[in-house]
């Protein structure tokens, strides 16, 4: 059986001193060093989590304003390509018109140079007769 002797009660006095002390200069500061560490990861891992929230606002609204510059840009576009194909045929009507004017005074031109060619031809055509018939008459 066991027996309770007087080194027994020592070496309880001493268990428990020392729990105490080593409570105090210890176990105490591991606690505060754990519950600190883990307030630090929790509070990591909160602000992450907040990080990514914003990261993921900034990544819509980059979104958004990518889709709505893109829209602008599109719409500025067409309005340049149609102000570009009004000008494209305002240029060939011009130039359209101008071609035709061209003809038009060509074919003038050419009527009063072949009035002038019929004129100077019928002047030539008499006076060939007319030498035509000379000789005839003297022959």
């Amino acid at each position: 059986m066991l027996e309770l002797n007087k080194w027994f009660f020592v070496l309880v006095a001493l268990f428990i001193s020392t729990y105490f002390i080593l409570d105090r200069i210890l176990f105490h500061p591991l606690l505060l060093v754990f519950k600190e560490r883990k307030r630090a990861i929790d509070g990591s891992i909160e602000e992450a989590g907040e990080m990514q929230e914003k990261k993921e606002e900034k990544l819509e609204e980059f979104k958004r304003g990518i889709s709505a510059a893109s829209l602008k840009a599109k719409v500025e576009f067409e309005g340049l390509r149609e102000e570009g194909l009004k000008k494209q045929r305002e240029l060939v009507d011009a130039a359209s018109k101008e071609a035709i004017g061209m003809i038009e005074r060509a074919r003038e031109a050419l009527r009063a140079e072949s009035g002038k060619a019929r004129a100077a031809l019928k002047g030539d055509a008499e006076k060939y007769a007319e030498q035509i018939v000379d000789k005839l008459l003297r022959a």
